[in-house]
């Protein structure tokens, strides 16, 4: 599958037009600023990039959802998220790595938390036709993630859901029978790597539903 969409990213074209503007002013009335704008534009344009990628064909494979590196895998621990034990990927995003983040199954949202503390973190609760539930959680570190899903849609395997600049620590939750595909260490790229294949032999999540520590996400900060 091909996703296509412009090589950069719908949250930089704003920024990226006013500079480019600010660029052909300084060049028609004050040339000695042109080189500033000119360098600023370039860094705008590799900080907002967006690359095409290509979605394996995996109908049951779990993809990875941003750029970066595989930082633990921790097997059959909580998850605090739907009250069960199950396998966790944390993948570190880098500082300058594209921002974009796409989903990593095909499925409806379930359901969406969005936590109080002082970074905040966004969780979404994904389940497939099949009825696997995976959960991944975008644990912010500087700037607060934009995300186009909200509970009740559905999301395709492997597309942009949102956007977060300068990084952030990505916590994917699967079932614990679930079948790795990478290890820690490991750089990944958003969109096209499988981090795991989901089987199904599913057990449904006893979801707590009424969590003080977390509130709805409504899909707007």
């Amino acid at each position: 599958i091909s996703i296509k969409h412009s090589t950069i990213a719908p949250e930089g074209i704003p920024y990226i037009i006013g500079v480019g503007a600010c660029l052909f002013l300084s060049l028609l009335f004050f040339w000695p600023a042109s080189f500033a704008f000119f360098l600023l534009l370039l860094g705008l344009i590799y900080l907002y990039r967006d690359p095409e990628r290509q979605v394996p064909s995996a109908p049951l494979g779990v993809i990875d959802p941003v750029d970066g590196v595989v930082a633990t895998i921790q097997e059959n621990v909580d998850d605090p998220w739907l009250d069960r034990r199950a396998t966790k990927v944390v993948i570190e995003m880098r500082s300058l790595s594209v921002s974009s983040v796409r989903a990593p199954i095909e499925g409806k949202i379930v359901k969406a938390w969005y936590s109080e503390d002082k970074k905040g973190c966004l969780a979404y609760w994904i389940q497939t036709d099949e009825g696997d539930d995976v959960v991944f959680v975008i644990r912010m570190r500087r700037l607060k993630a934009k995300c186009y899903i909200q509970p009740g849609e559905r999301v395709g395997q492997g597309h942009r859901c949102g956007f977060v600049l300068f990084g952030a620590d990505v916590d994917v939750y699967l079932p614990l029978q679930s079948r790795l595909e990478v290890k820690a260490g490991q750089k990944i790229f958003a969109g096209e790597q499988l981090i795991a294949y989901l089987t199904h032999q599913h057990v449904p999540p006893n979801l707590n539903l009424n969590s003080s520590l977390f509130t709805p996400f409504n899909g707007r900060f």
